[in-house]
């Protein structure tokens, strides 16, 4: 965002990301009609979460359409990069499983996604800083496969479990 502009959902965005309270949602879905600012919004949310070292991975999709599956290898990816307690999580659950890729999509999410980010909560002494993960115009996937993303974020990453996790999700209504 320019300096200036869009600054009180900007505060709200803070405000949600760093309130570790376990009441509090895991997900800020920001939807709006085309060319209506939610990519720069994400990306100056994307910019501070990365100055903040707490940026755990970023998705940004442009012009076409992305399938799901890349969307999760870009997650792995990112989250493997973040943290080694994280990619130590990831590889173990590759090594253990070598056909895991093949895999229901469910469950290479709770394997690479959801285990390692609940383990590296329960690694930390104290959590003080969350994870937080961008995903920018989630509507550029096929509709059926947005909606399976969309349906495994809910399911597997909101609770106290995950408390410690922020994502926010950018689409048109």
């Amino acid at each position: 965002c320019f300096p200036g502009t869009r600054v009180a959902l900007l505060k709200e965005l803070l405000e949600w990301a760093t309130n570790l309270d376990t009441t509090a949602s895991n997900i800020f879905w920001l939807s709006g009609l085309p060319q209506t600012g939610k990519s720069s919004i994400a990306m100056s949310f994307a910019d501070w979460a990365n100055e903040e070292g707490a940026l755990g991975g970023g998705l940004f999709f442009r012009e076409t359409e992305e399938k799901v599956h890349n969307l999760l290898s870009a997650i792995v990816n990112e989250l493997a990069s973040f943290n080694i307690s994280i990619r130590e999580s990831i590889v173990e659950a590759l090594e253990k499983d070598e056909n895991l890729m093949d895999k229901e999509l469910e469950v290479q999410f709770r394997k690479l996604i959801v285990e390692p980010l609940r383990l590296a909560n329960l690694n930390s002494s104290k959590v003080q800083k969350p994870i937080l993960l961008v995903v920018d115009v989630l509507d550029r996937c096929e509709e059926e496969e947005a909606v399976e993303l969309l349906k495994l974020f809910l399911t597997h990453l909101s609770g106290h479990d995950h408390s410690h996790v922020r994502i926010l999700i950018t689409s048109r209504p």
